[in-house]
């Protein structure tokens, strides 16, 4: 055990002498330095008076899951935050049926987004079984990503329409930009050009993030150790020209007496202000319920959130219609269903 705890403390002391790790190429690091971190202080432009925030996020729960066949229930939730009060909310909900399809001899799984209420729109994703952004190894994709990845692309499909109707503001985004999976170029694209147009900043602040330095350390540790006491933001991380990564990167402490430092990154291909930004993410980061991290990120994270118990009730509803046939689809279910019979005798 001891040399355990001595490898434990050896992977997290600190070493300034350390560069970010990206694997890609087309992101050259910086060497970590002091004189990166900068102070964020409150911006008192009339801007910074005028520029609303708005956060978005989305959760999902699969109510069905068969080896062909997939049922997912989805909700997205934005706020908008002026002055920093929430001055409007709104909640999206809708179904993704996801299918098994062989065309030319090729397995693909469709995902189908059926809302509802108050929309007829439609909008449906194909997915290759071996797609390489969502399958591991050698394995064909699990039905259940192509939900995840099919809620994920929803959002920016959304966050589109929402900028279009708010103009002159700020989209906080709970992942990074980075596109990862198949559409997500063509829908980050969207969202782009949708920000341009209408004067809108385009960001994104992750819950988590896996970045490493080239010594192994994890890059936000490290700069907690090392920043300053106060709220800061480290810049410049990295030069990016990646297609795929259209941003500049940050990290960022929001609030002094936070223990977590977080990864920011702003679209770059648009004019914005860094201090006016993280000054008016600062002020909608003291809440107790997690200092240093936007309250709209927290709010928009909760209402979004599908429970259990929500889910059983929709599977029950779903049997219910099938009549008959719900024992045709419980044989189906029986393929997928047997880690969860072994968790309920545990």
């Amino acid at each position: 055990m001891q040399e355990i705890i001595k490898k434990i403390i050896a992977k997290i002391s600190q070493d300034k002498c350390d560069y970010p790790e990206f694997l890609n190429s087309s992101c050259k690091a910086f060497q970590i330095s002091d004189k990166n971190f900068h102070e964020i202080k409150k911006s008192v432009s009339t801007s910074n008076q005028e520029r609303n925030l708005i956060f978005i996020d989305g959760g999902n729960l699969e109510i069905i899951k068969a080896p062909n066949l997939s049922l997912f229930f989805n909700r997205i939730y934005y706020c908008i935050y002026e002055k920093n009060k929430r001055v409007k909310s709104e909640k999206k909900e809708f179904y993704t049926l996801i299918t098994a399809e062989n065309k030319d001899n090729k397995l693909f799984f469709n995902a189908e987004v059926h809302w509802t209420k108050n929309r007829s729109d439609s909008k449906q994703f194909s997915f290759e079984a071996l797609d390489k952004t969502l399958s591991y190894g050698k394995n064909t994709v699990d039905i259940s990503d192509i939900g995840n990845a099919a809620r994920k692309l929803m959002e920016l499909h959304l966050a589109s329409e929402i900028i279009s109707k708010n103009k002159d503001s700020i989209l906080v985004l709970d992942r990074n930009l980075e596109v990862k999976i198949t559409y997500e170029d063509k829908m980050m694209e969207k969202l782009y050009e949708t920000a341009k147009k209408n004067n809108v900043v385009v960001c994104a602040l992750p819950k988590t993030s896996s970045l490493l330095t080239k010594n192994g350390n994890s890059i936000n540790a490290l700069l907690n150790q090392i920043g300053p006491e106060s709220e800061w933001y480290y810049y410049p991380v990295a030069d990016i020209n990646d297609k795929e990564l259209r941003a500049d990167m940050y990290f960022v402490k929001l609030n002094k007496k936070s223990n977590y430092v977080f990864r920011f990154d702003v679209y770059k291909e648009q004019k914005y202000d860094a201090v006016e930004l993280l000054s008016l993410l600062a002020e909608n980061s003291k809440d107790p319920v997690f200092l240093g991290y936007p309250y709209g990120l927290i709010e928009a994270d909760r209402f979004a959130r599908v429970s259990n118990k929500e889910s059983d009730f929709l599977r029950m509803q779903i049997l219910i219609k099938l009549g008959k046939n719900a024992e045709k689809l419980k044989m189906y279910l029986a393929s997928k269903d047997a880690h969860s019979i072994l968790d309920s005798v545990a």
